[in-house]
This record gives C-alpha cells, sequence and structure tokens, in this order.
C-alpha cells in the first residue's frame, strides 16, 4: 500500500502545482489586462476624469451623475484651418445613411438588434424636424458623426437647450472606436463651424462631460470657450436635477419648451 500512496501523494502535489500554475497564469492576465483598461482609461480621460468616473460608479446603482461644462463658441471669428491625420470626407447626413447612423448615435457600436428599429427612428425624426447630422467617411464607412440642432434639443431626461435664432447646438459627438485619436473630430468640427457662420449664425453652443478629455482638447482647439459647470443627477425613472457649480448653463438645461417649441416624445 505503501508505494500506492506515496504514487497519489506525488500526483496529488504535482496536480497541485498544475492549478497553482494555471491559477497564476489566470491571475497574471486579468491583471495585465485590468492594467491596460487602467491605462487606455486614463490616456482618454486623465487623472481627474478617471477620478470622476469613480464617483459617478458609486452612486450608479441609484441613477446617472454627469459633471458638465458648458461651451460657447462665437462664429465672428473663422476656425483655423484643420486636417485629420488621415484622408476623410465630411458632408451632412442623408436618409440614406440611417443605418451606418445607428451605432454611432447610440454611443454603442454592438447595439442590439431589438434597439436600432428605435435608434433609427430617432435618427429619422431627427432628419426630417430639420436638425443636420455631420459624417465623416472613410471610403464609404461613416466614422464619425456630429449632430446640430436649432431651435431646441433635449440634452437631459427632462432639460432642454433653448436656443435663440443666432444659435446652434452641437452634441451627440461620436468617432468609430478603431479611428479614435486621428483627430476626425477636430476636422468634422471645423467644418461644422464654417457651416454655421456661412449660414449667419452668430455662435455655437455645446456641453461636454468633464471626463471626456479628448473632447475638451478638441473644443479648447477649435477655440470654443467655457461658460459654466454644472452637475446633472439623474434619478432611474425620473427627469435630471441639475445643480450650477459656477458661471453660466443657460440656455442648455433649461426645465421647459416655450409655447412655440413641440417636444414630440
Amino acid at each position: 500500500m505503501r508505494p500506492i500512496v506515496a504514487l497519489a501523494a506525488v500526483a496529488l502535489s504535482v496536480a497541485s502545482v498544475g492549478v497553482f500554475v494555471r491559477s497564476s497564469a489566470v491571475a497574471r492576465t486579468e491583471t495585465t489586462a485590468l492594467w491596460a483598461e487602467f491605462l487606455t482609461k486614463l490616456r482618454r480621460h486623465g487623472g481627474a476624469g478617471v477620478l470622476w468616473l469613480l464617483i459617478a460608479r458609486c452612486v450608479r446603482a441609484a441613477g446617472s451623475l454627469q459633471l458638465v461644462g458648458v461651451y460657447e463658441r462665437d462664429l465672428a471669428t473663422p476656425p483655423a484651418p484643420v486636417r485629420a491625420r488621415i484622408p476623410v470626407t465630411i458632408a451632412p447626413a442623408t436618409l440614406a445613411d440611417v443605418d451606418q447612423l445607428v451605432p454611432l448615435t447610440a454611443w454603442q457600436e454592438d447595439v442590439r438588434d431589438h434597439e436600432r428599429s428605435a435608434v433609427a427612428r430617432h435618427i429619422e425624426d431627427g432628419l426630417r424636424r430639420g436638425r443636420v447630422c455631420f459624417v465623416a467617411r472613410v471610403g464609404a464607412r461613416i466614422v464619425h458623426c456630429t449632430w446640430i440642432a436649432f431651435g431646441w434639443q433635449d440634452t437631459f431626461k427632462g432639460r432642454f437647450a433653448v436656443l435663440p435664432d443666432d444659435a446652434a447646438y452641437c452634441g451627440g459627438s461620436y468617432t468609430a472606436a478603431d479611428y479614435r485619436g486621428l483627430a476626425i473630430n477636430t476636422e468634422v468640427n471645423a467644418a461644422i463651424l464654417r457651416f454655421l457662420r456661412d449660414r449667419g449664425y452668430r455662435r455655437a453652443l455645446a456641453y461636454i462631460d468633464f471626463d471626456n478629455r479628448s473632447s475638451r482638447k478638441t473644443y479648447e482647439q477649435m477655440r470654443w470657450q467655457k461658460r459654466g459647470d454644472l452637475i446633472a443627477f439623474t434619478p432611474r425613472g425620473c427627469k435630471t436635477y441639475v445643480l450650477r457649480i459656477r458661471g453660466r448653463i443657460e440656455p442648455v438645461a433649461e426645465r421647459a419648451l416655450p409655447p412655440h417649441c413641440h417636444d414630440p416624445r
């Protein structure tokens, strides 16, 4: 019996070592993946942005928390000429582009099939109501979109940007993940500013989430000026509460639309 017991002990020891090695390898792989994800977030959002994301995650069970900067661009000054790092074709979208716009407008490139029809209807409604969507194409593929609204635009749940006749609102910018870091958003932003300026608009408005460092850098490069900051908290199933932190945040978080505007929802 003793040889059998000894062999069993050796086999068990070898198996244990194998499990330990495999477990260590898995742990190392997971740690490497987490570290890579952290570095990616750090590059994209910055240290303060990552800290804010952690704070927002702590309250995610109760609702959505955003720290937002309100920006304005005086269109009296033309935008500087800029080019993306790869050739792109920039133009307003048409109804023929709806299918390609769905994942970009949803900010979710793997948008689920049962959600696609709702997002497509939202895009079609926006285009038919006179909103403009600027897109950047690489070949035939749309890799970026930014929306422009006139008159009014919903910004948070139950909150609206109510715009004077000489102003437009820019928002909903999204670049496909495999085309980020190529200054595509910057070239599109310049094209939009020229588009609005050529049509007699005097200013453009936007808001940018604090953790979106790349967009903040783009807007600063294109000489947008921050006019205020706010915190927006949207409890689950409720309208958004807005707290002004500093500066001017109007008119991007108004509680209601004026009578001449119509909210189709």
